[in-house]
């Protein structure tokens, strides 16, 4: 066994995994004007299966698009991600992430197009740069992590170095180190000195995922100025996986 092994402990695999979920409910908050509204209009499209679901798609689409309550386009929001397989459904997402007024409804967007295959993550790259809600940009951090596409990583290392809400750098963090890269971005690097501790958390779980070892030398400084013993765990993980001797 390596001899920082017994220090470092095994740890959990991801030990600052964000819980999007715990915010992004994938059940809808349904008021009284919601749940008529969605019950009139699955009234209108019946549908005997998932497949038979071109009026009700249509009919989402719309309710996205032109409905006054911002409860309503959150519930379509939602209801169109089971259907995100299609393009015109990740191009009506989309379109919601980049302008709707409501800080819920592009939350919710953001949710369905990382939650789907084959999206066209501009929009989310977009959205984890520039919206003005933190958990927005969160959630859209999120989607190109999971996405897991490594063309996204500058977006990402942007998230990271520069938001000033600590949640989004800390799920880029997380981001960075859930897509495949051959070396450990500057940012992620600097990240081991945040000053919030659930950032540096992430930042040294992403190092050990990436196992960089020209990155060993910031993570021996970090891991000597160190406070908090769970960073510390994961920054001699780091140094393990990264090849330290």
């Amino acid at each position: 066994p390596h001899p920082l092994g017994a220090v470092a402990g095994a740890g959990p695999a991801e030990p600052g995994r964000p819980r999007i979920h715990t915010h992004v409910r994938t059940e809808t908050r349904i008021d009284t004007h919601v749940a008529m509204t969605m019950s009139q209009v699955m009234s209108l499209a019946p549908a005997k299966s998932l497949a038979d679901t071109s009026t009700r798609v249509a009919l989402l689409a719309q309710l996205l698009r032109d409905d006054t309550a911002a409860g309503v386009r959150r519930t379509a929001a939602w209801g169109r991600s089971r259907f995100a397989g299609s393009a015109s459904v990740r191009q009506a997402l989309g379109a919601a992430l980049a302008s709707d007024r409501d800080d819920d409804v592009r939350e919710m967007s953001a949710w369905a197009l990382g939650s789907a295959d084959g999206v066209d993550l501009s929009a989310l790259a977009t959205a984890a740069i520039g919206d003005r809600s933190p958990a927005v940009r969160e959630t859209a951090v999120w989607g190109l992590g999971t996405q897991g596409d490594a063309a996204n990583a500058s977006t990402l290392e942007r998230a990271l170095a520069s938001d000033h809400d600590e949640t989004v750098r800390g799920t880029a963090a997380w981001a960075l180190g859930s897509i495949d890269l051959p070396t450990a971005p500057k940012a992620l690097r600097d990240a081991l000195g945040d000053t919030e501790e659930d950032v540096r958390l992430k930042a040294a779980w992403a190092l050990s995922e990436i196992a960089d070892s020209t990155a060993l030398p910031m993570i021996r400084t970090a891991l000597r100025r160190e406070t908090s013993a769970q960073v510390q765990r994961a920054e001699l993980r780091a140094l393990i996986r990264g090849g330290e001797d």
